[in-house]
């Protein structure tokens, strides 16, 4: 059974990332697929499409995670699993540790998703620090 969240996990998921390396982006955050389809918006627009791409998401964090889970944890979850999908997340060894009780190692897996393709990328290096942190906190 996964954990329930507050009701206003969307928000605070939602925060997590604003206050995150992504701030000032607000375009950048609605998923490609939606914003192709939504065509320009503004700010505004952005928060709203934002919280939709978010519920599949949470959802997902919700159902896969048997662990009991902060807000912090469960948003830095989301965070992840926002930007690398929830296929990727239901088959990482993250969330096999996490879900085996193993927090201080499904922390450590944070840093591992630090590819685009095959190449290391600075930014999401400091992403994923910033999730990781937010875990342990």
């Amino acid at each position: 059974m996964g954990l329930l969240v507050q009701a206003e996990t969307m928000q605070n998921t939602f925060e997590c990332l604003l206050e995150g390396a992504m701030a000032g982006q607000m375009k950048d955050y609605a998923s490609a697929a939606n914003a192709n389809a939504r065509g320009d918006f503004d700010e505004a627009q952005a928060h709203r499409y934002l919280l939709e791409d978010l519920a599949p998401v949470e959802a997902a964090v919700n159902r896969m995670v048997d662990a009991p889970l902060s807000q912090a944890q469960f948003d830095a979850l989301c965070s992840l699993t926002f930007n690398i999908g929830i296929g990727a997340l239901a088959r990482s060894t993250l969330l096999r540790l996490l879900n085996g009780g193993d927090y201080a190692g499904a922390a450590a897996q944070f840093g591992r998703w630090n590819r685009a393709g095959k190449q290391i990328l600075p930014g999401l290096i400091a992403r994923r620090e910033a999730e990781r942190a937010m875990f342990v906190a």
